[in-house]
């Protein structure tokens, strides 16, 4: 349940998330698996890791030389492969050291800007990898 794809915008993943809901404990988190923070791995996409969510709750880290990108992995960034997912797909990022394509609108849809638009309604919510 990522960003771009799992908000509500873009339907909440086509229909295919839940509909994401606020945190008690963190205000302003607004998740649809609460289960996922803090659980000792960085969920590296958002709304995970925001500052709303304190990065994964404290899982994931600021990755050198991006003073504003939190993954995982920072050896993705850049390595030839498209990581679309928002950790690194993003603006902070530099849309994964440019190896993804930069996010449009979808057409029918405003507002619902990604990278790869056929991943909408494919009947798969898109929190996992590979996609």
């Amino acid at each position: 349940d990522y960003f771009p794809y799992n908000t509500q915008e873009c339907a909440f993943d086509g229909g295919d998330c839940p509909i994401p809901q606020e945190v008690e404990l963190l205000p302003g988190c607004v998740v649809s698996y609460p289960e996922k923070l803090g659980d000792g791995n960085c969920d590296f996409r958002l709304p995970y890791n925001s500052p709303e969510c304190n990065r994964d709750n404290g899982d994931c880290k600021q990755v050198e030389g991006y003073p504003y990108c939190y993954v995982h992995y920072p050896h993705y960034i850049g390595n030839g492969y498209c990581n679309d997912h928002s950790g690194y797909n993003t603006q902070e990022c530099a849309f994964d050291g440019g190896d993804c394509p930069i996010p449009q609108e979808v057409e029918g849809l405003p507002g619902c800007v990604v990278s790869y638009p056929e991943k909408l309604g494919d009947e798969d919510c898109d929190f996992r990898l590979p996609y």
